[in-house]
Parts: C-alpha cells; structure tokens; sequence
C-alpha cells in the first residue's frame, strides 16, 4: 500500500474515531400521538432541538410524531418500552389513573391554560398517590399542561340548549357529562379520528379549544365555534418510561426536569395565546363564525356546573373509589387561586416571566435524586 493511500486510510479512520468520540452516549425516543404542527406536539420539540447541546452532547433526541404510539396506546406502549418518554391522556385510562382523572373530572374550574398547566403540575407532583399510579403503569412523572378553554366546534350554529338535544357531540369527563345534561348524546371518540367523523356527518360536535380548528384541521369541516368557555382539559401528561428514566443520572434528571418545565411554559403560553387569537380574529378571517351562546345557554350551563361539583365527592366514590374527595378538590381548587394570583403579578404572554415562575414554584422543588427511583 503507498504512502497516499495509507495516509487516506489513516485520516478517514480518525475521522472516524472522531465522530464516535463526539456522537452521543444516548439516544432518546420521544412519542406523541399528535401531528408536529400541534402545540403539543412542541414540548417535544422544544427538548429535542436543545437536548444535545443542553446535555453536553451526551444525550440526543428523536421524536415520533403520531406515528410510534397513538394517544390511547402511549400508556401501555411507554409501559413497554416502546419509547422513552410520551404524552399520555389520563382520560383513556380512568382504571388505571384513578386519583390524577379526579383532577382531571374538575375541567369546569378552569378557565386559563397558563393558570391549570401551572396548578395541575404542582398537585400531581405534591401528591403521591398519583406519582405511584404513574409509576404502577411503568413509568414516572415529569410535567403536565391545560389545554386554552374548550368550546363547541360544530358543522352547523350551537347556540341554544334546543339545537343541542340529540346531537352526536365528541366528549368525554366533565364534558360528556355537560354534553348529557344538554340532552346530547356523548360521543367517546380519540383525537385521531374525529375529523373523519366531522366530515361524515356521524359527528354533529366537538368539544375542543379553538385552537384544533388548525392543530388538527376541523376548520375543514368545523365551520362554527360556539363561544361558551366550558373549563380546561388538565390533563396532557408527560412521562417516562421508569426503566429508562432511572437508567440516567442525577444532573440527566434534573436536566429533563427543566428541560420539561421550560416545554410547559412555553407551549402552555403559546396554547392560551394562540386560542385567543382565534377567537378574537383568526377564525372570522378564515371564514369560521365565532357565535355567542344563547342566554339560557349560559345559564343552563351554570347550574350544571354547580350540580357537577356538588355531585363530585359520589361520583368520585363510584367511579375511582376515592373516599377523601372533597379534601384532594379544595387543595386543587387552592392551587388555582394561587396561581391565578402569581401571574396576575407578571406578564402571563411573556414565555421567559412564566418559565421562571413556573420552575421556581414547582420544578425546582422536585429532588432529581429521589423522583421516581
């Protein structure tokens, strides 16, 4: 071999050894049963984009968008192992996440994604009953957000207790509740296939924020938007899978804990933000009618929300076998007042000001060595 091809040999095979010594130790998989485009979708993204630099290029990312795990699989499938972290959706699992589902059944106290995402992370992570439902199902806690207030999405105008009876309306919790009071008929549907029921006609409604108009395209088939805050969904959770989340270190741990606490506050202002927008101009300019409810509407609604909550300590007896309901609800609904009045004191639009706020109050406090081991 001559000396040329030798020295070829030599520089590729130390480039080679170059690029093994600065690849990643790890490489994480991330799944959401959800398109890239939905703000959701971004907690993902967020972490993906500045992991590696983040972790000082021992750790690395990919995420599967709406393809390695839907949105009633994440549960089981990040039980596992089938991914290393995925957003699960509570509500598809009242069996087996009895006591985080009674926050969850409490969606009509809410009325701000930035206030719920802040209050909902703070009870799971400060009750231990939940963390240990999380962690039966394989997997450990790392960060939950609300959704911006959900509203009536429909193919023809909801604006009257009368136009709701008998109407096929996608719902579930609080909301299949609502929907059932309203004289509708409660559809349980996954996010993944209400559109095609929309456009079939085996949908009337959806209860969603705005905001799916565009996350998930009903503005194709969705044409109006009933402006009745019915509460927010509080139950958009982040896990790990438990195996791999306590193969990491410490400083990994405390790394993803921030890390998450930074993905929540950025797409919880974005969610609520984004909604806003909607309602306020976006939707008229796409040809969306935003409507107002009828006064009765609005007043029926009322009184369902205060039997809803009277009936709550029952129903969370019958359903989930929770006997101090009444306890755990006056905590959560402490934690929202509380966090209405912090970011009453900052700029609640300012990603940075809510970022802070939210690891100094809640992530922060979370111990990276003890959490989930």
């Amino acid at each position: 071999m001559n000396k040329l091809v030798i020295s070829a040999v030599t520089t590729a095979l130390m480039i080679c050894g170059l690029s093994t010594a600065i690849a990643a130790d790890r490489k994480l998989t991330f799944a959401i049963g959800l398109p890239p485009i939905h703000t959701w979708s971004k907690n993902y993204e967020y972490v993906d984009k500045h992991l590696e630099k983040r972790s000082g290029g021992k750790l690395e990312s990919e995420v599967y968008y709406g393809s390695l795990l839907n949105l009633k699989q994440s549960l089981t499938g990040l039980r596992d192992g089938i991914a290393d972290s995925a957003m699960l959706v509570p509500g598809y699992h009242p069996a087996e996440l009895p006591k985080t589902n009674l926050i969850i059944d409490l969606a009509m106290l809410g009325h701000n994604a930035t206030v719920l995402s802040a209050a909902v992370s703070e009870y799971i992570f400060s009750c231990p009953e939940c963390l240990k439902e999380s962690e039966a199902n394989g997997s450990v806690f790392v960060s939950m957000t609300a959704n911006a207030p959900y509203m009536l999405l429909t193919t023809k105008p909801m604006t009257t207790p009368e136009s709701l009876k008998g109407k096929k309306i996608r719902s579930f919790s609080a909301f299949g509740r609502w929907v059932e009071y309203m004289g509708g008929i409660k559809m349980s549907l996954s996010a993944n296939g209400i559109y095609d029921a929309l456009s079939r006609g085996t949908l009337d409604a959806n209860l969603h924020p705005a905001t799916e108009l565009y996350n998930l395209n009903f503005k194709d088939v969705a044409k109006y938007v009933t402006k009745l805050p019915l509460g927010t969904y509080n139950g958009n959770q982040f896990n790990f899978n438990t195996r791999s989340w306590r193969s990491m270190t410490t400083a990994e741990r405390r790394l993803m804990l921030d890390m998450f606490a930074e993905s929540a506050a950025l797409t919880t202002v974005q969610f609520q933000t984004f909604n806003d927008e909607i309602i306020t101009s976006k939707a008229a300019a796409d040809g969306i009618k935003v409507v107002d409810p009828s006064p009765d509407l609005v007043a029926k609604t009322n009184a369902f929300i205060a039997q809803d909550m009277k009936n709550m300590d029952a129903m969370a007896r019958k359903n989930y076998n929770i006997k101090d309901a009444p306890a755990r609800i006056a905590r959560f609904e402490g934690l929202i007042e509380k966090w209405r009045g912090l970011l009453a004191k900052i700029d609640a639009t300012d990603v940075d000001q809510v970022t802070a706020l939210y690891k100094k109050e809640i992530w922060d406090k979370v111990d990276a060595s003890t959490h989930g081991m």
